[in-house]
């Protein structure tokens, strides 16, 4: 339609046919965005698509699936504020007193059956956190961490969780800043450290055969 086709890599963003850009359009139920520099191009879409649809022309963006668009000097500044806002006051946490880091650096988190808690309410306050990593990066281990005990959360995983919020409370004003005038070199980092893993390192099938193992060295 209109010379655009849904993109391979996301079914809710559109690309002219034979091209990867300049301009995108971004759909997501009755919410629409047209990207694009060139301010002329943009008015040419919205111009075809109000002949053929309904359509409320709200001007820039600045809201969008809880994600606040802000436009500074220095570039375009992406926020989660009042999803932050939102999200504590869901889970009672308004009042709760800021923290200055998300989790202690020395803390090990493992299965503990014996531990319980609230299964569906630990899985919401967990599921609460992953959208908000969209703009708050520096939260994604932390969050992917905590992810991985959903099934069976225990209450220091539930605790943990807590700590976070209460860290985003604090933060809540962090986000991504697309600085316009200066073009850097994404560089990424990881840490494997099989060793300090104790849930995974070592799998329940193989434990015997290690225990036998140093019980033989030993002998």
């Amino acid at each position: 339609m209109m010379g655009f086709e849904v993109s391979d890599s996301d079914s809710s963003v559109s690309i002219p046919k034979g091209s990867k850009g300049p301009i995108y359009i971004l759909l997501y139920v009755d919410d629409l965005v047209i990207t694009e520099a060139d301010l002329p191009k943009i008015d040419h879409v919205k111009f075809q698509l109000l002949a053929s649809f309904e359509m409320k022309d709200l001007g820039d963006l600045h809201y969008f699936l809880a994600i606040e668009v802000i436009h500074t000097p220095n570039g375009i500044l992406l926020t989660q504020r009042h999803y932050v806002l939102n999200m504590l006051y869901k889970f009672g946490m308004t009042d709760c007193r800021s923290v200055t880091t998300p989790l202690d650096r020395n803390l090990k988190l493992c299965y503990d059956l014996r531990a319980t808690c609230n299964k569906k309410r630990s899985r919401k306050i967990i599921r609460s956190l992953i959208y908000l990593t969209i703009t708050r990066r520096d939260l994604s281990y932390l969050v992917g961490l905590i992810s991985q005990f959903m099934q069976k959360p225990t209450t220091k995983h539930l605790q943990c969780a807590y700590r976070i919020h209460r860290y985003a409370n604090g933060t809540k004003y962090r986000g991504l800043l697309y600085r316009h005038d200066i073009t850097k070199q994404y560089v990424g980092y990881t840490d494997v450290d099989y060793a300090g893993n104790a849930t995974d390192r070592c799998r329940e099938e193989y434990a015997s055969r290690y225990k036998n193992e140093l019980k033989y060295c030993i002998q």
